[in-house]
């Protein structure tokens, strides 16, 4: 190789170099809209590789805002990926599932119960409180805030429900330092089997200090925290594992759920099935809920969801009607756990170029929407996927527990007389951040030693040889 051609490929290699050093995003999009956006952007697009309709792509920041902005369809279009070898993995991805879910519908007593306590001005205030942030774009404090925040909301459901199977946890994640949010119910009977349901709490805008955001996507968070509290109130104990997400970073191509999903799928996490809601708030078509069936959609989900409509709300108070839409590559998180394996699906709240109109701008506001009345359905269809994909049961033991449990402390001792008609067999005692922190066998004489357990509030949980789960807040002092 002669001197002049080995300065040629120096300087083609440090050429490329700094060109992908300024492309800093590594993503995968459709690859007709890869293609139109290297022809009108060339220098803010490079495609790697490109194969069963999808590009590996390299990005520029104002590329992602290009693409954001110019959507004709929901969601960025793109996922962004760890490396081009991951980017490049996706293009060989085919739609197989981990597993085909035998979804039922068995619940009615159940459903119809949650169905009537759903509120709408719970959803309403939701929406509102999330607004108000100004911007949850996610690299901003007022989005951490907002998660922290509604962590907050959603503990102290949990402290009012006194349930010890149920905990929050925040995700932090490498691709933003806006953390995602997870709520989980432990299953009762098939614990290992997870039923999840999420959508994305950030928001973003061509001016992101002004990034409202109430109906993409307030709304579906507003959605899941009524669904939250209806699940608590109305003590729902699932047979599988139930989980609530909220994720960060959705707009700048998938991040938060990414990660997350990519996490269970490597720790072979049994998810049955995953639902998203991503905008539930806006009225913009003839039917009121449009199932998502193109990229990453599972077809059997799609048709339970489908079922559950034409079970719970072809006719009655809670009546409301379906069809079908299509939303394009990456439009949502979903996407993220279809990609690795497990049946996802989508809702939406209008057919494709029907949606509102004003997402991804400071004018993305209540007003818009209105009222909370369509979030309603949402809220509905999510509290019917929930119960039927987990099924499960109500605890009815706060009377049982009122009328045959008593409680006291003195001198380090906790004191207990129960006058049911079985035994107390264990008894364990939680923090209220849901950590089991001692439990306690020899349990016949009627009292346990609470020495050296600091000052504060807990939860006591008393199992009888008959399985009745006995629960009791308890302040140490």
């Amino acid at each position: 190789m002669n001197q002049k051609t080995l300065l040629l490929i120096i300087a083609v290699f440090l050429s490329y170099n700094l060109w992908a050093q300024n492309k800093e995003i590594i993503a995968t999009m459709d690859s007709q809209t890869a293609a139109h956006y290297k022809n009108s952007h060339p220098s803010e697009i490079d495609i790697v590789k490109t194969s069963n309709g999808i590009s590996a792509v390299l990005l520029t920041e104002k590329m992602t805002q290009i693409l954001r902005m110019e959507s004709p369809v929901h969601g960025p279009q793109f996922m962004v990926a760890k490396s081009l070898q991951e980017a490049s993995a996706v293009l060989n991805f085919s739609p197989k599932e981990n597993q085909v879910q035998n979804f039922t519908i068995t619940e009615p007593g159940l459903v119809y119960d949650f169905l009537d306590a759903v509120s709408q001005t719970h959803i309403e205030n939701t929406i509102l409180d999330l607004q108000n942030y100004g911007t949850r774009y996610h690299t901003k404090s007022q989005a951490t805030q907002s998660v922290l925040d509604l962590k907050q909301k959603w503990d102290t459901m949990i402290l009012a429900s006194s349930r010890t199977d149920i905990s929050t946890r925040l995700v932090t994640h490498a691709g933003s330092p806006m953390p995602s949010l997870i709520l989980t119910i432990e299953g009762n009977s098939e614990p290992s089997e997870y039923v999840i349901i999420g959508g994305h709490i950030d928001s973003i805008s061509w001016n992101n200090d002004d990034a409202p955001g109430a109906d993409d996507n307030a709304s579906g968070i507003a959605s899941l925290t009524e669904i939250v509290r209806v699940l608590l109130e109305n003590k729902y104990q699932p047979s599988k594992t139930v989980e609530v997400m909220a994720y960060a970073a959705e707009e700048i191509g998938l991040v938060g759920s990414a990660e997350i999903a990519a996490d269970y799928k490597s720790n072979n996490v049994n998810v049955v099935s995953y639902l998203q809601l991503d905008m539930t708030g806006y009225n913009g078509s003839v039917e009121d809920v449009y199932i998502l069936d193109d990229w990453y959609s599972s077809s059997a989900l799609n048709q339970f969801l489908a079922s559950l409509m034409d079970t719970y709300n072809s006719s009655g108070a809670h009546q409301f009607t379906y069809g079908f839409s299509q939303c394009g590559y990456a439009c949502s998180d979903h996407a993220s756990w279809a990609l690795n394996g497990y049946p996802a699906s989508m809702p939406f709240e209008a057919k494709l170029g029907e949606d509102n109109p004003f997402i991804h701008t400071p004018d993305d506001l209540f007003s818009v929407i209105q009222n909370g009345e369509h979030a309603v359905k949402f809220t509905k269809l999510g509290l019917q996927y929930i119960v039927e994909a987990a099924k499960g049961q109500k605890l009815n033991t706060s009377d049982f527990i009122q009328d045959k449990l008593t409680i006291y402390q003195r001198n380090h001792m906790l004191f207990y007389r129960f006058s049911g008609d079985d035994a107390i067999e264990t008894i364990a005692m939680y923090d209220m951040n849901g950590r089991k922190i001692r439990t306690f066998g020899s349990v016949q004489e009627g009292f346990i030693s609470i020495e050296n357990i600091q000052q504060g509030i807990y939860v006591v949980v008393f199992n009888t040889i008959t399985s009745q789960q006995l629960m009791k807040k308890i302040l140490i002092y």
